[in-house]
């Protein structure tokens, strides 16, 4: 049984309240969100060549209009949030991000960068979790 369903159980809220339970990551919904990288230098590199023919320009171009026909993840910064709410009702979240991002089918696959960011994003979360528990982070998390 999770940790959501446990709370569910009136018989057991109390009890469960007075604990001080971390989520796992089973108990995390996650996220993904890309936006364009134009801020990248490699928008700006100089020309060269590649085994498939294409120049930078050329790729770039690729990448652009690949962008613009909703692959999100032709060129982009990713970022991956893991959000939990407590049995108090407060909402708490960890972030990982990562820029130059250009490959959606690598990017996905198991043991990816993407299973990585989520690891990365539910650490994050777990500090994020102390930290307001000790009084450090009260911005970050909120009531849900």
């Amino acid at each position: 049984m999770n940790a959501r369903a446990l709370i569910e159980n009136d018989d057991l809220k109390d009890e469960i309240l007075s604990i001080r339970v971390m989520p796992s990551q089973e108990d995390v919904d996650y996220a993904l969100t890309a936006k364009p990288d134009e801020d990248s230098p490699v928008w700006e590199r100089p020309t060269s060549s590649r085994a498939d023919g294409l120049g930078h320009d050329e790729m770039m171009a690729d990448r652009k209009r690949r962008y613009k026909s909703g692959d999100t993840l032709a060129w982009c910064v990713t970022t991956v949030t893991a959000r939990w709410t407590d049995a108090e009702g407060t909402a708490h979240e960890g972030h990982d991000s990562i820029g130059g991002c250009y490959n959606s089918e690598r990017f996905k696959q198991p043991g990816g960068y993407y299973d990585a960011m989520k690891s990365e994003a539910y650490d994050d979360l777990l500090r994020n979790i102390e930290r307001y528990r000790e009084g450090r982070n009260p911005g970050v998390n909120h009531r849900a």
